[in-house]
């Protein structure tokens, strides 16, 4: 079977890679997707290893493709014509990127908790003033939006700082590596009293806009906000608004509606609040977690023609 490798990696560890796809016997191609390529139509091969290829790429004529395996957790990158064919089948890079943005959420959470800006802002001014409006972790109530791998490996974390860890879902199932599970109906009331709300939500169709601005506004007004998801299940503008209005402590993203963040933003200039740059997945560790994925995925289809866990088409994760 032959393999078309686009996912943007450096060439050692496609070097790492490759030699490892070639010793389970199959084929490989490869195409930059970070390169400038023209438009193609692109029919010869079984299984895509890639990140989004396809604004440049379209594969509606590759009649052998029987699985792509993405190098990313999302997948709304893939076209629809794609997820709608069932016989091809898709994994997303469950988990790889799960620690280091765990532990983005940390580091942000006590940023906000040791008011982080205040200090910052008095070292650039070299003022040597105590700066006494700063908390503790202990028994403060983190509530995590969504308990995928991402919230979990946060949740494991902060257990440490004896924080309560609350995890919301839709699936009625209890989560052992949380104090306390939440549904629907118990959502609004848990806004109301986290003291660090925590965004981990997929991007689906019944994500977008989920934080709006009547969940904002059952937030506490001294609350911690983080969004390490998707810049679209956050009301951008909502979320300026209750900032201009006083609302949060701190407020932390590493995702915005439209990235990149165009340099007019107002998100820039809000004291309290921390932006990065799309970047709290990056880890020295992300290669070796790539390739230990993709080659187990690629086993899978070797020995037994289906990948090991294929992600639900509807909800996309």
């Amino acid at each position: 079977m032959k393999v078309l490798f686009t996912a943007p990696v450096g060439e050692r560890a496609y070097d790492e890679i490759s030699k490892s796809i070639l010793a389970l016997g199959y084929e490989i191609d490869r195409i930059d997707e970070l390169k400038e390529i023209e438009e193609m139509e692109y029919t010869d091969c079984d299984i895509l290893i890639c990140y989004d290829p396809f604004k440049k790429i379209s594969f509606r004529k590759a009649k052998n493709l029987k699985a792509i395996i993405t190098v990313s957790a999302g997948v709304d990158q893939i076209p629809q014509y794609l997820l709608d064919n069932e016989e091809i089948q898709i994994i997303n890079n469950n988990g790889a990127y799960s620690i280091p943005i765990a532990e983005w959420i940390v580091m942000t959470i006590l940023m906000g908790l040791k008011n982080y800006p205040a200090i910052v802002e008095k070292q650039r001014e070299k003022k040597w003033v105590v700066e006494r409006n700063t908390l503790e972790c202990y028994e403060k109530k983190v509530l995590f939006l969504g308990a995928g791998k991402i919230a979990t490996e946060a949740a494991k974390r902060l257990k440490p700082f004896n924080m309560e860890t609350i995890a919301y879902r839709r699936s009625r199932k209890e989560h052992p590596d949380f104090n306390k599970t939440v549904y629907d109906e118990e959502l609004n009331e848990e806004l109301k009293l986290a003291d660090v709300v925590v965004v981990c939500l997929p991007d689906t169709t019944a994500t977008k806009k989920f934080v709006n601005a009547d969940r904002i506004g059952m937030m506490r007004d001294d609350a911690i906000f983080i969004n390490i998801s998707r810049g679209i299940i956050v009301d951008e503008e909502a979320l300026l608004n209750a900032l201009d209005g006083g609302k949060f402590r701190f407020v932390a993203l590493d995702v915005v509606e439209k990235e990149p963040l165009s340099s007019d933003s107002k998100l820039w200039d809000v004291d309290r609040l921390f932006l990065s740059t799309h970047t709290s997945w990056i880890s020295q560790m992300r290669p070796y977690r790539m390739k230990k994925n993709v080659i187990a995925s690629l086993k899978a289809l070797k020995e037994t023609g289906r990948l090991p866990k294929e992600i639900n088409r509807r909800s996309k994760y």
